[in-house]
């Protein structure tokens, strides 16, 4: 990771970036995505105290289904993370386990939506698929607060140890249990026993010891920036824990999704941008010479992603094995002094 050097410029100035110099990563840029949370909480007050909830009821379980979410979110940030790799010293680095892995996945994917239903019975068959759709939840979950957890520590200039896997998967676990609470009633009963309570008591208790071990870690922190990011990172678990308890579940969907997207789209701008600032190593940004990739990169991946989208329905689990691909490279892109280190540092 580089060290930040007096002619490096934040990348929220981006509109005003010579190609030569170095980006990096606003510590400050980063905490104003936070702000959809008080912005979340003060609508949540608005329609509690002078609107008697109708919001609530008017609200979806999810946002999926507005327009602009549709557009923006989701895909389109795994796309932007797969640009990187249109480089040809990226890809003789990391051939081998891009095809391995994803000719694993596709594999996996393909048979339990496509073999399995026509060699399996019928209930074996569901059961690989409920299973294939827990996977893909708990690993969306690792996925997402892996990212915000270990920007935490990179902003702290702390090494990821055992603190860091504790708060990954503190955060990780009560993010299933909220997505499971927010997909299946609240109120499942089986053999007499609320499992909706218990799942709603086992989170608060999970999230409630990540907020402990995060304070503790916090006090490692270099600066009060830093600190607060990941403060951010436990107000984000615990609010929306609240709006969950308070009925408000696409806030509960909606927020980590946000932070996430936006997040990941920044990192890989300033990725691109300082990778391709002396030479367009990158095919996809060579015809661009006059704009940083850090303004290509989110309009491409806003373009592609959702062709992807498009023609999921005629192409079965494109989306779903792009996706799965995505959440297990960039568990190998972003490790020790990787390549893709080597372009990105934080201010």
């Amino acid at each position: 990771m580089h060290a930040t050097s007096p002619q490096a410029v934040s990348a929220s100035r981006f509109l005003w970036l010579n190609s030569k110099q170095h980006a990096v990563v606003s510590g400050k840029a980063l905490l104003a995505l936070y702000l959809v949370i008080p912005a979340c909480g003060l609508l949540v007050a608005a329609d509690t105290l002078l609107f008697d909830n109708r919001l609530m009821y008017l609200l979806p379980t999810s946002p999926s289904g507005f327009f602009i979410w549709a557009v923006v979110f989701e895909l389109p940030h795994i796309v932007a993370g797969l640009f990187t790799f249109c480089d040809r010293e990226y890809i003789r680095c990391y051939r081998k386990k891009l095809i391995s892995s994803l000719s694993i996945i596709t594999a996996a994917v393909l048979f339990v939506l496509v073999g399995a239903p026509v060699v399996l019975p019928a209930s074996l068959s569901d059961i690989l698929s409920h299973l294939l759709s827990a996977v893909f939840v708990v690993y969306t979950m690792y996925h997402l607060f892996s990212q915000q957890f270990g920007i935490s520590m990179a902003l702290m200039k702390l090494r990821p140890d055992r603190r860091y896997e504790w708060l990954r998967w503190g955060a990780t676990l009560s993010g299933v249990l909220m997505y499971a609470l927010v997909m299946v009633d609240k109120e499942l009963m089986f053999v007499g026993v609320s499992f909706g309570a218990v799942f709603q008591w086992l989170c608060a208790g999970i999230i409630a010891f990540t907020c402990v071990l995060g304070w503790n870690v916090s006090k490692l922190a270099s600066d009060t920036r830093s600190k607060l990011f990941l403060f951010a990172n436990l107000a984000m678990l615990v609010t929306t824990y609240l709006f969950l308890y308070m009925d408000y579940s696409i806030f509960v969907i909606m927020i980590p999704r946000f932070v996430h997207d936006l997040t990941a789209f920044y990192v890989y701008g300033v990725h691109d941008h300082n990778r391709n600032g002396e030479q367009r190593t990158n095919f996809i940004y060579r015809p661009f010479h006059a704009v940083s990739p850090i303004l290509i990169s989110p309009v491409l991946a806003l373009v592609v992603g959702n062709v992807i989208e498009s023609t999921d329905a005629a192409i079965p689990a494109l989306a779903l094995i792009v996706t799965f691909f995505h959440y297990h490279i960039e568990g190998v892109i972003w490790k020790g002094n990787s390549l893709h280190r080597q372009f990105v540092s934080f201010r």
